[in-house]
């Protein structure tokens, strides 16, 4: 998903699919993805790129927050990152600490505002800062949040990282406005079909949307209105019709 000040879109997508393998130990079926979650999220980050996509940060969740990312964003793509850490992930709070191995988990570290740590296995100071939300019971949850930018506060932090929910708006979308989940298919190929021809439809509704200045799903629903509209007034003709050849 690509956001700017202007405006946002999805841009790429991956089906990761499954290769049927049996276990070793059990009698039972076991699935495996052909390709790793890692391995896709590269690839459509560089993808990107080869299309032309300026952008300066990559922003993701918590499950691609490895230190093998971390690695193809700043050394191989030469951009930076913001990612959401499991509060059981290793910091040393110094350089010193870093080099002698002297490592703690996030959850039991008290921080400020913003610091600069070190993680296990990743050379690099990053910047660390901590987002609090809410979830559906109301109760507080704490996101650790590092950063490759050392240059950046944390309001700045923030307020990037946040803009991470458009991904999470755009599947929603995709699944509200477009029936992503409801395909009627059952072959591998016709569901990637499904799927790209939403993926296709979703875009384009992003594209109008920002145009009209308004929201995907009240873009929808305006045009089921014109649809229904339309669609009351040609039963209605066709009344009036039947009636004058009665």
């Amino acid at each position: 998903h690509y956001d700017t000040e202007k405006g946002n879109s999805p841009i790429g997508f991956r089906v990761m699919t499954k290769e049927q393998q049996m276990s070793s130990t059990k009698s039972e079926q076991q699935w495996k993805m052909k390709m790793s979650k890692t391995k896709a999220y590269q690839e459509l980050v560089q993808q990107a790129l080869k299309n032309g996509v300026q952008f300066h940060t990559v922003i993701n969740d918590k499950w691609y927050a490895s230190v093998e990312n971390m690695n193809f964003i700043v050394n191989t793509l030469q951009k930076d990152f913001i990612m959401p850490l499991k509060d059981n992930r290793c910091i040393a709070l110094s350089k010193e600490e870093f080099d002698k191995g002297l490592f703690r988990k996030l959850q039991d570290c008290k921080l400020e505002d913003v610091t600069e740590v070190y993680l296990k296995g990743w050379e690099r100071p990053v910047l660390l800062t901590e987002l609090r939300i809410k979830d559906g019971t109301d109760c507080a949850v704490t996101l650790y949040l590092v950063s490759s930018n050392l240059s950046l506060s944390k309001a700045t932090i923030l307020k990037r990282y946040k803009r991470r929910w458009k991904v999470e708006e755009a599947f929603k979308s995709m699944k509200s406005n477009l029936n992503l989940q409801k395909s009627p298919t059952h072959s591998k190929i016709a569901i990637q079909n499904h799927i790209f021809c939403v993926f296709l439809a979703t875009v384009e509704l992003y594209f109008i949307a920002h145009y009209q200045k308004t929201n995907p799903f009240a873009l929808k629903l305006n045009i089921y209105y014109k649809a229904l509209k339309i669609a009351f007034n040609t039963t209605t003709q066709l009344r009036n019709e039947l009636k004058l050849t009665a």
